[in-house]
């Protein structure tokens, strides 16, 4: 159990590296992305969160470049997250509401559509 907490602690620790990364544009978001998606998603919830971030970051390079508010608010929120993960600390509640990865199977998307039309 205790190695099992050491590894979701260095996952964090890992991503909120990248996640500076990304902010201080030492590396890209796709890049990131890539080579670490992968070897890191499905360790801890909020490593899925923050990854989950930086694929709203990546597709949203054209929208940053535009508005300049929303740069920064997903500026922030990517450090936000970065400086808790790297405490080894889960991320903030409202980000983990906000980021977590939403994956739906075909039975429950079909038990939805049979919940409307029962109605």
């Amino acid at each position: 159990m205790e190695e099992f907490k050491e590894r979701i602690i260095d996952a964090r620790r890992e991503v909120a590296s990248i996640l500076y990364k990304v902010i201080n544009n030492e590396t890209s978001a796709r890049e990131a992305i890539d080579n670490y998606f992968n070897k890191l998603s499905s360790i801890d919830d909020s490593v899925d969160c923050a990854l989950h971030a930086l694929h709203h970051y990546c597709d949203d390079e054209d929208i940053r470049k535009k508005d300049k508010k929303y740069a920064e608010l997903q500026c922030s929120d990517l450090k936000s997250m970065a400086d808790k993960l790297s405490q080894g600390l889960p991320i903030s509640k409202e980000h983990s509401l906000f980021y977590t990865p939403r994956v739906f199977s075909i039975k429950s998307i079909l038990n939805k559509i049979k919940n409307i039309f029962k109605k």
